[in-house]
């Protein structure tokens, strides 16, 4: 009958319409994803930047890494002031969430052998 035909109709537009939504949504969250591999790729670059520009930190090796916006730095630094001012340099970059501290002092690493 008609009617029948109409609303297989009706289900395979609604079918196609949540198969369409579905695909939409997933490149979306795929698009979302990659957006924040490039911000954080982009908050390390300009993280790295920050401490070479600064006199107190660039003779150090700090090793910087960020994900989702939250920045973790680790190496063996040689005073607590020196530690504090890196944290300070990564805290004031843009779009920093914020700062995982793994560094650590170089009397604290020959303390534990």
């Amino acid at each position: 009958s008609i009617e029948n035909a109409e609303q297989k109709i009706e289900e395979t537009k609604e079918k196609a319409e949540k198969k369409l939504d579905d695909a939409k949504k997933s490149i979306s969250e795929k698009t979302e994803t990659s957006d924040q591999y490039v911000d954080d790729s982009l908050i390390t670059m300009h993280v790295k930047k920050a401490i070479l520009d600064d006199p107190l930190l660039k003779v150090f090796q700090i090793k910087v890494t960020t994900v989702n916006g939250i920045v973790q730095l680790s190496g063996i630094l040689d005073s607590k002031e020196i530690v504090d001012r890196a944290i300070e340099v990564v805290t004031n970059q843009e779009h920093v969430r914020s700062v995982k501290n793994e560094l650590t002092l170089k009397a604290d690493v020959s303390s534990e052998k």
